[in-house]
């Protein structure tokens, strides 16, 4: 019963005092959960949505979960980014209960915070033996300025399953408890289906941790392969579907990474002393780029280097397999040519190896982000440090130290207030009519919605988000790629539908595709002539437009059903 206790009360305090961390530092947000989204109303809006559409895909047994409502009439359009499963199995009920995905994401935003500490504290307080310690690692983990430059990714701020599969393997190999080895299998999962790029970075820190323990343990040779052999055809039977439709997408599209892309968006040695600018400790006077800003934060810098210069004895094991894991992940967030404050190495780094040789690899650009398991790793280590740190000053002291190690790895990445933005996707009251009259309509026709943007464009994630709401799939959308009759609608100097001459060809190369409504957005246009004469030819044409139906500034047509032109014709 004492000990219960004394669990519960070590639970409560450190996810409370987890919680309290992540409201201040994501101040002002928790006054504006139901209407602002974190950042701005990029990547957290395609977010928001994604989640709301696995809860309702879920809420219905997860059938055609990623034939999801955008890109019409392509199909598996969910496997275009992220498709945050591993996520929304948590939040789903959240949107169920509340309807609103702006309130569930950001519940999750800042339960990301918490989420992400308690898994470094249950790793570092499993290595450490040591309370104080685990906790000084949680805050790195969960509060490092690398976080800061990642506000707009939640999928990069929900972090914490990866030190959780960690606990676990280490726990299997010195207990020799198979559920520990499927835990950690579980743990990786979550991770995985939650940001497809650890599907990769994961097996990583993974691998070594294997590969260090396998040496130490004691357990039988034979028994402990057949069961990561097993542990490991588990995790790719139930990855196989997730595999497959991301394959589709791959093959249907040719969806993969130009090296230019890649190499770009690869890290610089020295983007590991830069922080965001949102950073206050740490603020540059030029803008943040988020892939560039890798900066683990100093106090951490510190105590990790304290690990790595006075071993712990019989800790020295762990202590050299965590830098050397911390190592190689710098190695590789190099990208396939390194570069060190802007000089190119003259050979490719290891990364240009697995790129040739890794199936699927080429279909991640974001090389830099392997930066979070540097951010792992070092947290690690710097709860070996603050152990060596804190044992070295007189008792009297030491509840202070910690304090000031707090306050100090909290302030590293403070950047409160963070960038708040007001999101509400039907201010306008002609649109809100709009879309009332197309959710009582046939939810089976097809949209496309004027005018179309870049698949950047916030107006493209908006029409993509209200899908949530009127239920129609639509032509429009905005995802990590964009396939290639979206990309000629939406070009600015390609389109038909920018072509005066050509529009009523436009509307029947829609028609031929299923489209039943079109939305006019007349404020939105910023070629006045362009909305002028679609307008004019939608509304001069009985043979393609059915019926016209006006709300103030917005106007939606009703297209003829296909087989109708095909009768005329």
């Amino acid at each position: 019963m004492r000990r219960w206790v004394a669990v519960t009360t070590e639970i409560s305090l450190l996810l409370g005092g987890l919680t309290a961390v992540a409201v201040a530092t994501t101040y002002p947000l928790i006054r504006h959960l139901t209407t602002h989204l974190p950042n701005d109303l990029g990547d957290p809006v395609l977010v928001a949505w994604t989640l709301g559409w696995d809860a309702e895909a879920i809420g219905r047994g997860a059938t055609g979960i990623f034939d999801a409502p955008n890109f019409f009439p392509y199909l598996h359009t969910l496997a275009y980014s992220d498709h945050l499963i591993g996520l929304a199995i948590f939040t789903s009920p959240v949107q169920w209960l509340t309807a609103n995905p702006v309130l569930t994401y950001n519940i999750a935003f800042i339960a990301s915070f918490v989420q992400a500490g308690a898994g470094m504290y249950v790793l570092a307080r499993a290595l450490t033996g040591r309370r104080d310690a685990a906790a000084l690692a949680a805050l790195a983990y969960a509060f490092t300025p690398f976080r800061i430059a990642h506000l707009a990714h939640l999928q990069w701020l929900m972090t914490g399953w990866l030190p959780l599969s960690l606990w676990a393997l280490h726990r299997y190999f010195s207990t020799g408890a198979f559920a520990f080895l499927i835990a950690s299998v579980g743990a990786y999962l979550l991770e995985s289906l939650t940001a497809s790029y650890f599907t990769y970075f994961g097996l990583l820190p993974l691998a070594a941790v294997a590969i260090v323990e396998a040496g130490r343990t004691r357990l039988p040779a034979g028994r402990t392969a057949a069961q990561l052999m097993a542990a490991t055809a588990l995790a790719a039977v139930i990855l196989a579907p997730v595999v497959s439709a991301y394959y589709r997408a791959r093959a249907d599209h040719d969806f993969v990474r130009k090296p230019s892309e890649i190499a770009a968006l690869s890290a610089d040695a020295g983007d590991y002393f830069r922080a965001h600018n949102h950073v206050a400790l740490w603020r540059q006077a030029r803008p943040g780029t988020g892939e560039h800003e890798l900066f683990p934060g100093a106090v951490v810098l510190l105590l990790a280097g304290t690990a790595l210069f006075t071993p712990l004895g019989a800790a020295t094991t762990r202590i050299r397999l965590y830098a050397a894991i911390a190592a190689t992940a710098v190695v590789l967030s190099l990208g396939p040519q390194p570069s060190a404050w802007g000089h190119v190495a003259a050979i490719p780094g290891p990364y240009q190896l697995l790129l040739s040789t890794v199936p699927g690899l080429d279909g991640l650009r974001s090389v830099s982000r392997i930066a979070v398991i540097v951010v792992l790793a070092v947290s690690v280590l710097a709860a070996f440090g603050a152990v060596r740190v804190i044992d070295r000053v007189p008792a009297g002291v030491r509840s202070m130290l910690i304090a000031v190690l707090a306050i100090g790895i909290v302030a590293d990445g403070w950047a409160a207030p963070i960038p708040t933005a007001r999101f509400d996707p039907l201010s306008s009251t002609d649109d809100h009519d709009a879309y009332a009259f197309l959710k009582a309509s046939d939810p089976n026709g097809a949209l496309i919605e004027l005018p179309m943007g870049h698949a950047d464009d916030p107006r493209e994630l908006r029409y993509q988000y209200l899908t949530l709401w009127h239920g129609h799939r639509i032509v429009n959308g905005s995802s990590s790629y964009t396939p290639a009759l979206t990309q000629l609608l939406q070009s600015d100097s390609h389109s038909p539908f920018a072509d005066a001459g050509r529009i009523g060809d436009a509307v029947g190369l829609v028609r031929s595709l299923g489209v039943r409504y079109v939305a006019v957005h007349r404020d939105a246009f910023t070629n006045r002539a362009n909305e002028a004469a679609l307008v004019r030819t939608l509304e001069s044409d009985p043979r393609q437009v059915a019926a016209e139906h006006r709300f103030g500034a917005t106007i939606v047509f009703t297209l003829a059903p296909d087989e109708e032109l095909a009768a005329d014709a």
